[in-house]
């Protein structure tokens, strides 16, 4: 008997004594109900997201510049072939492999090495410890 299906009007087979349609079966329709209004509460919200999303995502494409980690916006240069950044005074140039923008001076320098930034935090803390060294012991050392 497990593999027939059970009518509406049928004795339910949970052993309850009601029919199927006011036991198992009115439990299974409504979990279906609450299942698909989820659904549609999800696609309701996030389907404007996504085109939302989708909308923003086109217009910036559109515009054609993006901002790289420098603060720079670049440019697609088509006579050239390549990314142009444009600098603050409003010029453009193209944009240098392994050269990083610096505001303070107003042009490229070369990028930090991760060994030279290493190299360089290690410095700077281990300067740090002797420093903190230092005033403690002057602050032990009576004058």
């Amino acid at each position: 008997m497990r593999g027939m299906k059970v009518g509406r009007n049928d004795p339910c087979p949970c052993g309850s004594g009601k029919k199927n349609k006011h036991c198992c079966a009115a439990r299974e329709q409504k979990r279906a109900a609450v299942r698909d209004s989820l659904g549609k509460g999800l696609f309701y919200v996030l389907g404007p997201l996504a085109i939302v999303f989708a909308v923003a995502v086109s217009i910036s494409a559109l515009r054609g510049g993006s901002v790289g980690d420098d603060g720079l916006e670049r440019v697609w240069s088509a006579q050239h072939g390549h990314w142009h950044v444009v600098l603050p005074d409003g010029s453009e140039t193209e944009v240098k492999p392994g050269m990083v923008w610096n505001a303070e001076h107003g042009h490229f320098h070369p990028a930090e090495t991760n060994v030279e930034a290493a190299r360089r935090y290690v410095t700077d803390e281990l300067d740090q410890k002797i420093d903190d060294a230092q005033v403690t012991v002057n602050e032990e050392s009576p004058e």
